[in-house]
């Protein structure tokens, strides 16, 4: 997934290599986007922050996560569909 700090708004959106878009408002200091990052994808997923948790990618904008409690295919349609 390829996050962009600083957008002018927040979405979650497929981009044209077919990985994840998350845009968010925060910017990129002291772990401001990152929290930013989890709290979308839990919102948006139906999930606690608390069970989303960046696996590689903390100081770039290429992120894995890990979510607990959904699986992978629900997870794919709800933060595209």
């Amino acid at each position: 997934m390829r996050v962009t700090p600083n957008s002018s708004s927040e979405a979650v959106v497929l981009g044209p290599d077919g990985k994840l878009a998350v845009r968010i408002t925060s910017p990129p200091v002291e772990g401001k986007a990152n929290k930013a990052l989890i709290k979308v994808i839990a919102k948006k997923l139906g999930v606690p922050q608390s069970a989303v948790s960046i696996q590689r990618g903390e100081h770039s904008r290429e992120k894995s996560l890990l979510i607990r409690g959904i699986s992978l295919e629900t997870a794919e349609k709800m933060l595209v569909g």
